[in-house]
């Protein structure tokens, strides 16, 4: 497999106008593409504060949501559930803040992964293809702010080349958006949950 570049990539992979002529045919060929685009010429957006007093800001999950247009089912979903949209005091950040601007907000782990996994509107499929969401799950041994087997990390799949299995995300809270590949990101800082790392794919809506 050959492997791309590592010239111009940050911690989040290739961000920037480097991304968007390197891959400008990836993001023009996706039907988010436009979402895209637009948050990779706005890097700012991944680290304003959204919820003052708070010091909330994007983060993975909630950049996915805004990237597919979710912020309401996931809203509906979430107090369906049972729970209030002013309560920000779980520990491990199990809460969802949308702003009003229509940018990027937050959504913490066991809120995505509801919606992912219970709503009617979202199919798991089969394998890694443009426009699929990419989840990320492992074991956390070490405590490193939730333990356990659960969902990591999400982003958006753009296509593949050379082998290479590309993707859009946002690497944390607050982490610049970037564009990467699978490889590189489960072979690097992440390596060491390799053992337990699975890749579940889902596609919204579910009529295309």
């Amino acid at each position: 497999m050959q492997q791309i570049g590592f010239a111009q990539r940050g911690i989040s992979g290739w961000s920037g106008g480097y991304a968007i002529e390197r891959f400008g045919y990836l993001i023009d060929g996706s039907r988010f593409g436009d979402k895209i685009r637009y948050l990779m010429d706005n890097p700012e957006l991944a680290r304003r504060i959204i919820l003052e007093g708070n010091n909330l800001k994007p983060n993975c999950w909630g950049t996915v949501a805004y990237v597919l247009g979710v912020e309401d089912l996931i809203t509906k979903q979430y107090v369906a559930e049972g729970n209030r949209l002013d309560d920000f005091s779980s520990a491990e950040g199990d809460f969802i803040f949308f702003p009003e601007n229509s940018t990027p907000g937050y959504v913490g782990r066991e809120p995505f992964d509801s919606f992912l996994n219970r709503n009617e509107s979202v199919v798991e499929v089969d394998g890694f293809s443009p426009d699929s969401i990419i989840a990320f799950y492992w074991e956390n041994e070490y405590g490193l702010d939730f333990c356990g087997f659960g969902q990591r990390h999400a982003g958006i799949c753009l296509g593949c080349e050379n082998g290479n299995r590309i993707f859009f995300h946002q690497e944390s809270e607050g982490m610049d958006f970037g564009i990467e590949t699978v490889g590189e990101y489960e072979g690097g800082k992440y390596s060491k949950f390799r053992e337990t790392m699975q890749e579940r794919f889902f596609r919204f809506p579910v009529k295309q």
